[in-house]
């Protein structure tokens, strides 16, 4: 019957609709009520009570790499955030942006002026490093021009930047 369409056949909820989800779960219930009595074998699938997440009192690597750039704006430096992080609507958008040459790991601040130097935010507790992120700044340090830090959190961050311009 693949392919066969009723025109102007009668569903549960009107001529050519579709389901409503409490139609749905009454058609589901009852199945499974048949099921158990008839068939030794069967077992009710065991739906996953979702998970309550819970607000940690650790800033997000967001928050803390806002703080920074607002103090990179009110102290005039020159600067840019690459937009690494966070994820991709499809795959197709990911394949696009590394053709244009993302690239994983590069840190998340690139200060040009009144220093040169790179910054890999991290959230205050819990922020890990990775490989290809360590391999970055190896690469920044390794010109000589660069000065590097991975930052957990904006008060670190600020105080690295302050260091670099006394």
């Amino acid at each position: 019957m693949d392919g066969l369409r009723l025109e102007g056949a009668r569903t549960p909820s009107g001529i050519g609709g579709t389901m409503s989800d409490e139609f749905k779960d009454r058609i589901m219930a009852s199945l499974d009520s048949f099921y158990s009595k008839n068939d030794p074998s069967y077992r009710k699938a065991k739906t996953k009570a979702k998970k309550k997440r819970t607000k940690s009192d650790i800033p997000t690597e967001h928050w803390e790499q806002v703080q920074v750039v607002n103090w990179l704006r009110k102290n005039g430096w020159v600067y840019f955030a690459v937009p690494n992080g966070g994820s991709r609507s499809s795959a197709i958008e990911g394949s696009r942006m590394r053709s244009e040459g993302v690239c994983a790991g590069v840190p998340d601040l690139i200060c040009i002026a009144p220093v040169q130097c790179v910054i890999e935010m991290k959230r205050s507790k819990r922020g890990r490093v990775s490989e290809v992120q360590k391999e970055w700044l190896e690469k920044f340090e390794a010109t000589g021009k660069w000065a590097c830090k991975v930052a957990h959190g904006h008060e670190e961050a600020i105080e690295f930047l302050k260091g670099l311009v006394e």
